[in-house]
């Protein structure tokens, strides 16, 4: 027999075992193909316009997924590896050399990685169109293009993989050279030890881990935004990945052994199987899972937090622009105006006075962690306009005033009710202005008024004589079918006039085009990432089930049915996949509130939607599992 005779035979016998890294890894290489697809693609760049630099975010990207990629496949190589030391033995023991085993684990390992690179690319170049038109309808863009194949793409993908396929195949060839023929006999038995812990020590140990993910939480819920703020994100990180790791080593340990102590519903078949063989196999995998449940409410926190912001576009454009278009110049206006008439588009009209004058805005400066300057043009309204444009304002005396700020929302830029603004009317009078309200919007945007003080009439009156004034023609128009040629004449006027003006149509398509960009890579990384992590469980487990495989055959030969074995066996991978879906999801939750309470944005849909996802992609794996256990079992 020869060793291609070998490759051919051990590909077949474990083609079952190989199918879900080969199709994680198929997937992976089509998206980094696709990555760089986008990367090189002229037509691309074009459309979406040269500033996005797409060759640079695309670039980042593959950086990311390699990373992950070569950790991913190293990783599961390596565990494929350990499960057959006791396979690589026997072939040493009847005569193979041990060069001749390595080339057989080489040309497997190249064989698989060579093939798994070609099925990705082809996938890669049939499914690119649907992904960039995935991509394009995220931006808001309904442009037909024709995408050329990418030479540079497929090179660069083929070259990289071919490495990391090569680095990974000389890793297997030489793993017979690190071994004596005695521990690869032994690698099954030494696998299976796990240090035991006394009963104190384990309370002790699970206690411990119980206070520190308490302890991040209740840090990180409460205000973060101090000058010790990477101090306290250190201490939250260590506290929450540390008690975690306990929480797997010993917490769950030290429950389900109250559990069985104390609990009569313990002392039936499946409940006795299934919670012994968790303890011992969740303690045996604490560092494993640990990874996993961290990495899945990382991937979770970045996706929420890419959805959200993709989410929220509409809302935050609005935020900006209070308004869909606004100018300074009444001319300017009037053309507008009679554009709106010839294209028959219904608007409304309004009509802002401002008085542009510093202020001293020292005393909020604490409050907002810099986000004002000492003195600032401030933009002051008068309260009875805005009124009377809709806007709705308390009633101020002559020394209040209500602040209109976007970012104070969150508890990064606080709202600053209760500060005072100083404004120096003349040499010899100062005005002090204290902030009774503070509002999370604009009146007009930020651009025409910076931020804006809403003031009673007389002082309105008072600074106009001291500041700036002018006015700003505002509008809000009905018929969006013809938006595009409205914005269209509406830059050509503002231009005309002198003007550099942006329509709120503007800034919604330019966070419709950069977070849409954002959420189809994050959403195929987070994929990716959360299939790897996935699959790693999946490759434990079934490893796992040849390992109990004697066990079963006992329990057959005791009486024990199919469906017993089954139950029992459904309890403890409910538990394996549960747990780190639990925890990972409550770990991101508590994470994404943090975020909330900085922004002030709302994070809730986006949130249970990624977790949805995350807890479909899981459920697969845990469904691939028990079949491969109800395989295993019916077997026998």
């Amino acid at each position: 027999m020869t060793v291609f005779d070998l490759v051919k035979k051990n590909m077949r016998k474990n083609i079952s075992r190989y199918s879900l890294y080969f199709f994680s890894m198929i997937f992976s290489i089509v998206v980094y193909y696709v990555f760089a697809t986008l990367q090189y693609d002229q037509s691309i760049s074009k459309v979406i316009g040269e500033e996005m630099r797409l060759q640079g975010i695309f670039n980042a990207s593959n950086y990311v997924l390699l990373t992950f990629i070569v950790v991913f496949i190293w990783y599961t190589n390596s565990f494929f590896i350990r499960q057959r030391k006791r396979e690589l033995g026997l072939y040493h023991l009847v005569g193979i050399e041990k060069r001749t085993i390595g080339k057989m684990i080489f040309y497997e390992n190249m064989l698989l990685g060579i093939f798994s690179l070609v099925v990705g690319i082809l996938l890669g170049t049939v499914f690119s169109r649907l992904f960039v038109l995935f991509l394009l309808k995220l931006m808001g863009l309904s442009f037909s293009i024709t995408l050329t194949f990418s030479l540079q793409a497929v090179l660069k993908t083929a070259v990289v993989f071919l490495i990391v396929t090569i680095f990974i195949s000389f890793q297997g060839y030489f793993i017979m050279y690190r071994y004596t023929l005695l521990d690869l006999f032994q690698a099954e038995s030494k696998s299976e030890r796990v240090n035991k812990m006394n009963s104190k020590r384990s309370i002790a140990v699970g206690g411990l881990g119980i206070l520190l993910v308490g302890y991040g939480y209740y840090l990180s819920s409460g205000n973060i935004v101090t000058p010790n703020f990477f101090l306290i994100v250190a201490v939250v990180l260590f506290s929450v990945i540390f008690g975690t790791f306990l929480l797997f080593k010993a917490t769950i340990e030290w429950l389900m052994g109250l559990y069985r102590e104390h609990a009569s519903r313990y002392y039936s078949f499946a409940n006795m199987l299934s919670v012994s063989t968790m303890m011992y196999r969740i303690k045996a995998n604490a560092r494993v899972l640990t990874l996993i449940t961290i990495l899945s409410a990382t991937t979770l926190v970045a996706v929420g937090v890419t959805y959200s912001s993709y989410y929220n576009t509409k809302a935050d454009a609005r935020s900006m622009q209070p308004y869909d278009y606004t100018l300074h110049s009444k001319n300017a206006a009037q053309g507008f105006m009679d554009v709106l008439r010839e294209l028959d588009i219904q608007s409304n009209q309004y009509v802002y006075h401002i008085v542009k004058h510093s202020a001293d805005l020292s005393d909020f400066r604490f409050i907002t962690s810099g986000y004002y300057k000492d003195r600032e043009q401030i933009s002051f309204l008068d309260e009875e306009e805005v009124r009377k444009n809709g806007v709705s304002v308390p009633a101020l005396s002559a020394n209040e005033t209500v602040i209109f700020d976007s970012m104070a929302k969150g508890k990064v830029f606080k709202p600053s009710t209760g500060k005072t603004a100083a404004v120096q009317l003349n040499k010899s009078e100062e005005l002090a202005l204290k902030v009774v309200k503070s509002e999370p919007l604009l009146i007009l945007d930020s651009d025409s008024a910076g931020y804006q003080f809403v003031v009673n009439h007389d002082t309105f009156i008072k600074l106009s004589k001291a500041g700036k004034k002018q006015a700003v023609y505002v509008f809000n128009t009905d018929d969006g079918n013809k938006q595009n040629e409205l914005t269209k004449n509406y830059h050509q006027i503002a231009k005309e006039a002198g003007e550099s003006r942006t329509s709120y149509y503007d800034v919604f398509q330019a966070g419709l085009m950069s977070k849409g960009l954002f959420i189809f890579i994050g959403g195929f990384l987070g994929l990716v990432f959360l299939m790897a992590t996935g699959s790693i469980i999946y490759f434990k487990q079934i490893s796992e089930a040849e390992q109990e495989r004697k066990r079963f055959e006992v329990l057959r030969k005791l009486g024990f049915s199919v469906s017993q074995m089954m139950s029992a066996v459904r309890k403890q991978q409910l538990f394996t996949f549960g747990l780190p879906l639990v925890i990972g999801i409550l770990h991101s939750l508590f994470a994404l509130k943090v975020i909330t309470n900085l922004t002030g944005e709302s994070l809730i849909v986006p949130v249970l939607i990624a977790d949805a996802v995350y807890g479909v992609i899981y459920f697969i794996f845990y469904w691939l599992t028990m079949n491969y256990y109800r395989m295993v079992i019916k077997r026998l």
